[in-house]
């Protein structure tokens, strides 16, 4: 028996668990369910659709034609023992920078937070002064 070997990145494709949009917005963890080019980012707009993700997709769909397998297969073919490795490939590549760009996001969103707060927080320090006067 062959070992399949993939990582979370390959489990979040194929079970649409993880920094997917639609996943993510309907959990209430984003605002928005579209993905950086507009449409409604779902585990089959990233594999077949993504403008984003087109050089991605090429190199794996040209490794995947070596096997001998059409495109466009199926997830289950994708996940198979012998092209689990490419769409694994595509998974970290795509998924990694999708996670740098929602981190830089965050950051900036944590980072206006604290803002906001410290300013919160010194108007109402500043009310509770006028109010012992």
């Amino acid at each position: 028996m062959r070992k399949i070997r993939h990582n979370h990145y390959t489990a979040q494709l194929l079970t649409g668990h993880g920094n997917i949009k639609s996943t993510l917005h309907r959990l209430k963890l984003s605002d928005t369910d579209l993905c950086r080019c507009g449409q409604k980012d779902t585990v089959e707009h990233i594999i077949y659709n993504c403008k984003e993700e087109q050089a991605e997709r090429k190199k794996m769909v040209e490794e995947i034609a070596t096997l001998g397998t059409p495109w466009p297969c199926t997830l289950a073919e994708l996940s198979r023992t012998t092209t689990i490795v490419h769409l694994t490939r595509f998974a970290e590549m795509v998924l990694k920078k999708e996670n740098s760009q929602g981190s830089k996001a965050r950051k900036h969103v944590r980072k206006q937070e604290r803002r906001d707060n410290t300013v919160e927080a010194a108007q109402a320090q500043s009310k509770d002064c006028e109010c012992t006067r």
